[in-house]
């Protein structure tokens, strides 16, 4: 008898983490599904108006070529 409960309840929370993970793939599902370049292209339009596009480039080749660098000098 006490085998059969500790079964029921390993069941019912395999039920339980089985529901959480149909939610979290209904969540994922709807991000892949929406399109997301109206607003990164508007985004990208304002930080050119603001000028700052150029600078946020600048920073991020900066931030890749350190990154690089570190990864070469930590391999020899």
């Amino acid at each position: 008898m006490h085998e059969s409960a500790e079964l029921v309840r390993e069941l019912e929370k395999n039920i339980e983490r089985e529901k959480e993970k149909a939610v979290s793939y209904r969540q994922e599902n709807t991000r892949r599904r929406h399109n997301y370049l109206p607003l990164i292209i508007d985004l990208m339009k304002i930080l050119a108006e603001n000028s700052a596009l150029v600078n946020s480039v600048e920073r991020a080749k900066k931030m890749a070529h350190e990154r690089k660098q570190a990864k070469t000098v930590g391999k020899s």
